[in-house]
């Protein structure tokens, strides 16, 4: 029989003053577990079965102490014994949800909305689970329910703007996060989200109060828009320290198990990334994974991303000596599946880029951690040891700038895959829109890295060009829209831009023969763009930057030794791409250059790419055997 002197206390705490359920139960947790705790409160109902109040402060309670599995129990059985208690099936459904089973959690919300009738808070919820579920649109219904219901509700709009961002309806997006800041001027998050979506639409209206904005509103903009808006390295170093701190990267550890001399003489390292499918990511390594010198490293990779069924997929899970998914593995799992494959050397692929996983690197699961190709600047983090580089992208200068210490590749820092083949087949300039006999100026970079300065400089070309136009990848409708209105502005026709598709990477790669100068994007880079424009013979002209991301194109062009097409100012690019498109000799000249560097130079030499990072994976592998911190260095040609 339950003691009346613990009865009365938690009952008085419990149903006197919800707010202290917590308390109650955190006291009660040091005389016994929580199942005591929830035998003691059935005990209560037992003799007081109204007193569903009781079970449901201590469902809130164990949920505010972590204990999901004990509140679910603890909703579970109110809904039970009341099946129409709404409430009850919001927080069941919360709770499931705190668990990742959204589907389940979607159907406890409906439920809610059925016995207890629309509210701004269940349709959130709802429209929440939804989105997680990957069902934006059914989402985007929920959230605006709930905004005919609670118009000014801050929560539904910032959902809704984000569910519209995911969905690429960028204008509409930074219209609900304005809305958010007219209410909240200080709220950061929305503040650096809108900025996202003003880059992505390429809305530069309000370009530099939001910038400076941004920047001042508690640095709340994720370290990957810095890489296309800042080209201050200590900029982007205080972006990423600051996302990192989040992210529980900045704490010192150690990693939980030691570098040990292996038996069979081989480093085992392993890959992580979310682009195993068809992405730049795995058209630039997989003949890396595939020649990896067997003899001396044993290469797994570790995915975090989507199986798209493509070709490259399967030749990358076919390369690997092993190959884990951890998709559906939340970090501390996935991190022990790491630490159990007994790796040397993870090489993180990713950085602050989509569906990263680089969190995981804060639980140390390997020796040795590495940043590398996927995001080019520093992560801010303490657990990350090296970031691979090359002397052109990243000089030791700049270390200073960077968490990591910085190890330098002999010639470029971008592996290729020297197996692509030219395509076979052709297409005609009319099949892409492109007028016959006109110049095509192009620049197939992410409609982010495109700034207003920039795009000046490309208006610039087209008024001094007669007859030339200026091909662009189309990602959004409000990007192409937003792009014809600045040529416009700028005195230029806008019939004179030319949208091109997403295509499938061969189909891509062959309409590069139909663009005469590829003109290259500042603060950040064409990256795989720019190895796949000079793979096809395009020249391209670059800016260099002050950053990693604005210094890739100068280090591919250094590659293939056509340095002449690397500018140090904006005046200076706009007279090398004029110069180019009005002298068919020198364009002659420089594109024999090309195809002579792609075919000689070290660019597209991947068994050489091979040899020197291992060289590199070798070194940071007898730092750690020999209890050596790690350090910069640099890595002579193998």
């Amino acid at each position: 029989m339950l003691d009346k002197k613990i009865y009365d206390a938690i009952t008085h705490h419990l149903l006197g003053n919800h707010d202290s359920a917590q308390t109650v139960y955190q006291s009660l947790l040091k005389h016994g577990d929580g199942d005591f705790c929830v035998a003691i409160v059935k005990q209560i109902l037992a003799a007081s079965p109204e007193m569903v109040e009781v079970h449901q402060a201590l469902g809130g309670a164990l949920m505010g102490v972590g204990q999901v599995k004990l509140a679910k129990q603890a909703f579970e059985y109110i809904l039970e014994t009341h099946p129409t208690n709404g409430e009850a099936a919001i927080n069941l459904g919360e709770a499931y949800s705190a668990e990742g089973n959204f589907v389940a959690a979607e159907g406890l919300y409906r439920q809610a909305l059925a016995i207890s009738g629309a509210s701004r808070y269940t349709l959130v919820l709802l429209g929440m689970a939804l989105v997680h579920q990957l069902r934006l649109g059914e989402a985007i219904l929920c959230f605006r329910e709930a905004l005919v219901l609670e118009p000014d509700a801050i929560d539904a709009k910032l959902n809704l703007a984000a569910a519209l961002f995911d969905l690429c309806h960028f204008t509409e997006s930074q219209y609900f996060y304005s809305s958010v800041l007219e209410a909240q001027p200080d709220n950061a998050m929305a503040a650096g989200s809108k900025l996202a979506c003003s880059m992505l639409a390429c809305d530069w209206s309000s370009w530099s109060d939001e910038k400076f904005t941004s920047l001042m509103r508690g640095q709340q903009l994720a370290p990957f828009w810095t890489l296309m808006l800042s080209n201050l390295p200590a900029e982007q170093l205080l972006f990423a320290r600051k996302h990192a701190n989040e992210q529980g990267m900045t704490e010192i550890s150690s990693p939980r198990c030691p570098t040990i001399e292996r038996p069979d003489g081989k480093i085992r390292i392993g890959y992580l990334s979310a682009d195993f499918h068809s992405h730049a990511t795995a058209f630039l390594i997989a003949e890396l994974i595939e020649i990896h010198d067997r003899t001396r490293f044993h290469v797994i990779g570790i995915s975090c991303g989507p199986d798209d069924g493509s070709a490259v997929r399967q030749r990358l899970v076919n390369a690997f000596d092993a190959f884990v998914d951890i998709r559906d593995a939340n970090d501390s799992i996935a991190a022990l599946w790491i630490e159990a494959l007994d790796i040397d050397i993870l090489i993180d692929l990713k950085g602050y880029t989509k569906n990263t996983r680089s969190a995981l690197l804060a639980l140390r699961p390997s020796p040795i951690t590495v940043s590398y190709l996927g995001y080019p600047g520093t992560m801010g983090a303490d657990c990350v040891d090296y970031i691979i580089a090359d002397s052109t992208v990243l000089p030791l200068t700049d270390q200073q700038y960077y968490t990591e210490q910085i190890v330098h590749l002999p010639d470029c820092y971008q592996v290729n895959d020297s197996k692509i083949e030219t395509p076979k087949f052709s297409s005609t300039r009319a099949e892409h829109g492109l007028p016959a006999g006109a110049f095509v100026f192009c620049c197939f970079n992410a409609n982010p890295k495109i700034t207003p300065q920039i795009f000046a400089s490309w208006m610039r070309l087209l008024v001094d060009v007669e007859k030339s136009v200026l091909w662009l990848y189309r990602s959004n409708i409000d990007a192409e829209r937003n792009l014809l209105l600045a040529a416009q502005r700028h005195g230029v026709d806008p019939k004179r831009l030319i949208f091109a598709p997403l295509q499938e990477h061969a189909l891509h790669l062959e309409r590069y023969r139909h663009a005469d100068l590829f003109l290259d994007t500042c603060p950040c880079n064409a990256h795989t763009t720019a190895s796949d424009a000079l793979r096809m013979g395009v020249p391209l002209v670059t800016l260099r930057g002050m950053t990693f991301a604005g210094r890739v194109a100068a280090s591919l062009l250094s590659a293939i030794g056509v340095s002449e097409l690397i500018a140090e100012t904006q005046e200076q690019y706009e007279a090398i791409a004029l110069s180019l498109a009005k002298d068919s000799n020198a364009m002659s000249a420089i594109k024999r250059k090309i195809t002579d560097g792609v075919s000689c130079g070290t660019l597209f030499d991947t068994p050489r790419f091979a040899r020197n990072i291992e060289a590199a994976y070798k070194v940071m592998y007898q730092y750690a055997l020999a209890g050596e911190a790690p350090k910069s260095f640099a890595v002579a040609a193998q």
